[in-house]
């Protein structure tokens, strides 16, 4: 179902704060310590939005946000969001989060700063930094969930070395209650071999049997989107690690320094986006596809 008038804002209802009238996807961190050998992310923030910007900053610009708009939703991502837990606590004194992490952070001082109502966990199995069993990093989950906090959804990448694992990871995340959301691997290599064109034959096919099959086509390649319009820029928008806000993450071209102290101003109507792949796959209920040719 793409995006209609009366059903303005999906991510906020799904994160159940129907009241909120924008969501906004945020790639603030540029810091990661977990050393993933398949990063799809590399230096891309540091080296294209280097950070120019101070919490204090930011706390004052999300502030602003929130007498001109109200509490959005606001999804934390970049490099590790648990790297800066005291700046996300205390932007979610006035907004609601969903935190994209590796689920390395001390749950001790998570537990302490963002209390369950404000946040939304979507933490991804980094095999390496579990010695290579899942086991206590669905322990930590349950640990969570046992608190009030709402974890939905695991994800994991199919890194090629780990590829045979991934269906018995998949059931034991099922086993618990979540979601597994699996993925093909992006702007990263294996071997000398290019992700996702280099994936083997053999492991192309473990691949199709893991990632839902309607978002791809032939190969790993996403099936072109055909839009419209996108409400990107409308009832959504993105803040880039160089603290500029744009209609999205993907759509970087600057319509303001958020943390500069521009305000905010979203567009009265969707806009058009030429965009033939969109890598945001939260951003679906977001796009007004081209109505299906009839056939003779």
């Amino acid at each position: 179902m793409g995006w209609t008038p009366e059903f303005p804002n999906p991510i906020c209802v799904e994160a159940g704060h129907p009241e909120c009238r924008y969501f906004m996807a945020w790639l603030f961190s540029n810091e990661c310590h977990a050393g993933c050998p398949y990063c799809m992310m590399g230096t891309a923030l540091t080296k294209w939005y280097p950070r120019q910007w101070s919490d204090a900053q930011a706390i004052r610009a999300w502030d602003q946000f929130a007498d001109d708009h109200g509490s959005a939703v606001i999804l934390f991502g970049g490099h590790e969001s648990g790297e800066h837990l005291p700046l996300v606590g205390r932007v979610v004194e006035d907004h609601w989060g969903i935190m994209v992490t590796n689920f390395t952070f001390d749950e001790r001082v998570f537990c302490r700063l963002i209390p369950p109502g404000r946040m939304i966990l979507h933490p991804s199995f980094h095999a390496h930094l579990w010695g290579n069993e899942i086991e206590e990093f669905l322990a930590k989950i349950q640990r969570f969930r046992n608190r009030g906090y709402w974890v939905p959804v695991v994800s994991m990448a199919c890194w090629p070395p780990l590829m045979d694992r991934l269906p018995a990871w998949r059931e034991q995340i099922l086993a618990a209650g979540l979601s597994a959301n699996i993925h093909p691997l992006y702007n990263t290599s294996y071997q000398g071999r290019v992700l996702p064109d280099g994936y083997t034959p053999d492991e192309l096919q473990q691949v199709k049997a893991l990632v839902p099959p309607c978002t791809y086509e032939d190969r790993i390649v996403r099936a072109p989107l055909k839009l419209k319009a996108c409400a990107a820029g409308h009832t959504a928008g993105g803040i880039t690690c160089d603290g500029s806000f744009a209609r999205c993450v993907q759509r970087t071209r600057a319509m303001g320094n958020f943390m500069g102290g521009d305000h905010v101003v979203f567009d009265e109507e969707p806009r058009p986006c030429d965009v033939a792949q969109c890598m945001c796959g939260n951003m679906g209920g977001y796009q007004i596809h081209e109505e299906a040719e009839e056939t003779a």
